[in-house]
């Protein structure tokens, strides 16, 4: 049919070209990795002459239109370190065989001299793919599937059409002789002789592109079936094309055919028809996943990945530019988020992961507005005399919880560096990566970690360690913090009293449990390190892969996770920030205090908003709370405690009975669920 239709031809490559071929990514686009691959994808061979993983792809996905099913084969080599070739496998000899087990799926081929079908030997490096397969045909259903009624139809018009105009063009003449009456026989048919000579040297004449004139009485020249009836052909080839338009899904301006006086899409077809060339990109997903697969098994890479395929548009002028307007005003009000969250996170009330549901919370609470930054006047939950000594607060903990990010990033990037140093002496090219001491190696990373932890936790010789100088930083921001307060509302000459005392209970107790944290992140490190390092010597990866591997997957592990450390550090800065000011409040004789609230606190803590508290009895910043919580207490005097507890905004927080939230695990949610709502920070943190 496609070689006797073109118009199926055409219909099945323009398809093909619609569908096209995705991008593979690979993390950055200037990784070892993403390099490698597309040098890879261009000069893998594709058959006996295709070259490149895009024409394998235009191949494959042109069989599946074509036949409903497409096959492929993975040939790597022989070192199995690569793939060498993708081979097209023919649809006549490919045999899905039947089994007993209705989900077990083998493929088999025709081969000659063998009567039954021989099943592939590897069945993983075998690709298929099935277009609309039914448990009684997993061989799927093609473009061309009913279709051959129509293209009997239409070749039969066809052939008999170029019949037609072969009589037409090579003309049979029929010569009638009218004699009158009482002609002698013999005389006629002397005429009739000398006509005959006549009429063939004259045709014979024009054959060799003369003209010679032919004179005849009694003689009348027609055509053989001039007189016969044309056949109607323009109505029901139409018709049938049409049929066959309809099934390929394209426009027919696509195909070059002119039915109708303005041949463009309008947005409703243009959506069925990208919805259609979805349709099929998700059935060759699955074999483009296939290969790409075993292209990382076989060089030792993990399976992340991304693949992506072009925007399919087939929309007119005018809609393509009102998509580009509304692409423009996306941005914008994409950069108008941005605005609002740099400027929410310099005050440092949000992370930026939250801030896109935090933007939305607030449009549907305004209507649609657009969000403004918590003002004075804004929200009445928000002391406004407060505010800019908290706003003041929150910088010194987060500049703090930075000292301590950084710190440990630099330690981890020291380790890494260790490692592949401990990697390049001894995987020299004539080695395999077998060789390795495993215990050695381990031994390598223990010792590495155990520094890392020495220099974070571990104080000697005067010397502080990261971790103590962020609870001893963060102690004396909290004391001067609370004398601030103090001199505003009570008394203007209040000078520091406290010293910050490792000693003391609460600064041993904050510093152990942030500690085991230290130790437990670290541990896992350690783990996973050993882990990945393991894995690669065990299969005996070549020192290439080996690499390439370490060089992305470690990476991962000691450079990536930059935010666990900035959300320990602030949390352990705040909870020391907190428990220091409630130290220095204790020894100035403060007895109740306020609990102020960041703009965007979550229910949880907004509950207690500008809520008296006795000093002893107020919640604690995240203690009680949450991780990356911004709320403070602040000194009252016993005049403001004593209205509050006539207006019945005093209030006591036992904190025998609060469970200690999010404390082991700065990661996990820090609030009973009930109190949360989709966007806020109780579930968020």
């Amino acid at each position: 049919m496609r070689d006797g239709i073109p118009i199926i031809g055409v219909g099945i490559q323009n398809l093909r070209r619609l569908i096209g071929s995705p991008k593979i990514k690979f993390g950055a686009p200037n990784s070892r990795r993403q390099k490698e691959w597309d040098n890879w994808a261009k000069s893998v061979k594709v058959g006996k002459v295709g070259k490149g993983f895009n024409v394998f792809v235009s191949s494959y996905v042109d069989s599946l239109l074509q036949n409903g099913f497409s096959a492929a084969e993975i040939v790597p080599y022989r070192s199995r370190s690569d793939i060498y070739a993708l081979l097209p496998i023919s649809g006549e000899i490919v045999v899905v065989k039947n089994t007993d087990d209705p989900t077990e799926f083998i493929l088999a081929e025709h081969q000659p001299m063998e009567p039954e079908p021989v099943p592939y030997p590897i069945q993983d490096w075998i690709v298929y793919s099935a277009y609309e397969a039914e448990p009684e045909n997993p061989y799927g259903k093609g473009l061309l599937t009913g279709l051959p009624f129509l293209a009997d139809i239409l070749l039969t018009v066809f052939y008999a059409t170029g019949r037609n105009w072969e009589r037409f063009g090579d003309l049979k003449y029929s010569l009638e002789f009218n004699f009158p009456d009482g002609v002698n026989p013999k005389d006629a048919q002397e005429f009739i002789d000398k006509t005959q000579k006549s009429w063939t040297e004259a045709m014979s004449k024009t054959r060799a592109g003369k003209v010679q004139d032919f004179f005849g009485t009694y003689v009348k020249v027609s055509v053989v079936g001039a007189d016969a009836k044309q056949l109607e052909m323009e109505v029901p080839v139409r018709a049938i094309l049409e049929q066959i338009v309809a099934k390929t899904g394209l426009p027919p301006f696509v195909f070059g055919f002119s039915w109708s006086s303005r041949e463009s899409m309008s947005k409703t077809q243009a959506d069925i028809l990208t919805s259609l060339i979805d349709d099929w990109r998700e059935m060759v997903t699955p074999a483009i996943t296939h290969v790409v697969d075993w292209w990382c098994r076989f060089r030792g890479y993990p399976l992340d990945y991304e693949i992506v395929w072009d925007e399919v548009s087939l929309a007119d002028i005018e809609g393509i530019a009102n998509a580009e307007l509304t692409n423009a005003r996306a941005e914008g009000q994409r950069l108008q988020n941005i605005m609002i969250a740099r400027d929410l996170e310099e005050q440092g009330y949000i992370e930026p992961e939250v801030v896109q549901s935090m933007i939305e919370a607030r449009k549907k609470k305004q209507g649609g507005k657009t969000f403004k930054r918590a003002t004075k006047d804004s929200d009445g939950d928000i002391d406004p005399e407060r505010l800019p000594q908290k706003e003041r607060d929150t910088k010194k903990i987060d500049r703090i919880a930075r000292t301590f990010e950084n710190a440990a990033i630099r330690k981890l990037k020291s380790i890494r560096e260790r490692l592949f140093s401990f990697m390049e002496e001894r995987l020299a090219p004539n080695k395999s990566a077998k060789s390795i001491d495993l215990s050695e190696l381990r031994s390598v990373v223990e010792e590495e970690i155990n520094d890392f932890l020495t220099e974070m936790i571990a104080s000697s010789g005067g010397q502080l360690s990261i971790y103590d100088a962020l609870l001893q930083q963060a102690a004396i921001a909290g004391f001067e913090s609370a004398i601030e307060d103090i001199r505003r509302e009570i008394n203007p000459d209040a000078s520091v009293t406290s010293r910050y005392d490792p000693g003391a209970t609460y600064a041993r107790t904050l510093r152990s449990e942030g500690m085991a944290r230290v130790v437990t992140h670290a541990g896992e490190i350690r783990d996973a390190c050993i882990d990945i390092m393991e894995r690669h010597a065990a299969v005996g990866d070549n020192p290439e892969q080996w690499a390439t591997s370490l060089q992305r997957e470690l990476g991962e592990q000691l450079d990536a996770p930059r935010w666990y450390w900035r959300r320990l550090g602030r949390s352990e800065a705040a909870m020391m920030f907190d428990r220091a000011a409630e130290e220095e409040y204790a020894l100035q004789g403060i007895e109740f205090v306020k609990w102020i609230i960041a703009p965007d606190a979550c229910d949880v803590c907004r509950v207690h908003a500008n809520k008296i508290f006795p000093l002893r009895g107020s919640p604690r910043t995240v203690f009680d709370t949450h991780p990356h919580c911004r709320c403070r207490k602040m000194a009252v005097t016993i005049d403001t405690a004593e209205e509050a507890r006539q207006a019945g905004v005093l209030e006591y927080f036992d904190r025998t009975n609060t469970p200690r939230k999010g404390v082991k695990n700065h990661g996990e949610d820090t609030h009973p669920q009930k109190h949360g709502s989709e966007g806020d920070c109780g579930r968020r943190h």
